[in-house]
Formats: structure tokens, C-alpha cells, sequence
């Protein structure tokens, strides 16, 4: 109830605010929703490609759309998790974001 509650507050400050979710990473589908009245972000933008300048996205703003990660349940990958934006992320965090 808490987080649900936190979430309303955040939405009413940050109106226009999105998660990104990359085609098959199994990280936004955990925990699944209502875990322990888990909520996940109900806007986002889904790359169901390599993310690389110019690639297409699909924008959901309802909560679970299959038309965005939800759609990719059967099929999930953390090596999607850790490329974004054409960048290993790993890589990234560790020279400081500069590489």
C-alpha cells in the first residue's frame, strides 16, 4: 500500500516520466506486479531492437502492455538487460560513465 501510495505521488510531480525497457531483458519483470503490492512504472518505451541512434520504440502508456516488454514473457535475456543504448552497460558504470 505504501509504494502504490509513493507512486501517486511521484506521477503527480512527474507527469511525463518513463521506464526503458530493452526487447528481451528479464529485469523489468521482476518482481512480478502485485508482488507484495509491487507497482511497476506505468509509462514506457520499449526497443525491441539494438537501440542503436535512429531505431524505432513503441510507446505503452497503460500498466502491462503487451504491446511493450509485457509481450516478451516467454523469451526473456539478461544480455538485453546489460546492452542499452548500444553501450554494455557493465562497462559503462565502470569507467564512469565515460566510455
Amino acid at each position: 500500500m505504501w509504494l502504490k501510495l509513493s507512486l501517486t505521488r511521484v506521477y503527480a510531480m512527474l507527469p511525463q516520466s518513463y521506464r526503458i525497457t530493452h526487447s528481451h531483458d528479464i529485469v523489468p519483470h521482476v518482481p512480478t506486479e502485485g508482488f507484495e503490492s509491487y507497482y511497476h512504472h506505468r509509462n514506457e518505451v520499449f526497443y525491441d531492437n539494438d537501440m542503436t541512434p535512429g531505431s524505432t520504440y513503441v510507446e505503452c502508456d497503460a500498466d502491462e502492455s503487451k504491446s511493450c516488454s509485457d509481450g516478451n514473457l516467454l523469451d526473456l535475456s539478461v544480455k538485453d538487460h546489460l546492452h542499452y543504448f548500444n553501450k554494455d552497460v557493465s562497462g559503462y558504470g565502470a569507467c564512469g560513465c565515460t566510455c
